[in-house]
């Protein structure tokens, strides 16, 4: 389950097996969740969304079965050792 803080990572098609990462802000509780990301292009822009030029935040799915029916990018979760 992602949570916020997470590091999210991406393969788009026409890339390198996971070209792009964001980190999470929320999880949607809908197989989706919220990012921010740097170096795309915003929601139901064209454009690169792994090469974009822009610092957005966006709604990326994780599970096949979202809500949403949106198309998943998303490989994998990493959660960082944070330090006080």
């Amino acid at each position: 389950t992602p949570k916020p803080g997470d590091i999210v990572f991406f393969d788009f098609p026409g890339g390198d097996k996971t070209d792009h990462v964001g980190i999470v802000v929320k999880d949607n509780l809908d197989g989706t969740v919220t990012t921010v990301e740097g170096n795309t292009v915003p929601d139901g822009s064209n454009g690169s969304q792994s090469n974009g030029g822009e610092v957005c935040l966006k709604t990326r799915a994780y599970r096949n079965t979202n809500k949403r029916k949106m198309q998943v990018f998303v490989v994998g979760f990493g959660s960082p050792k944070w330090t006080s």
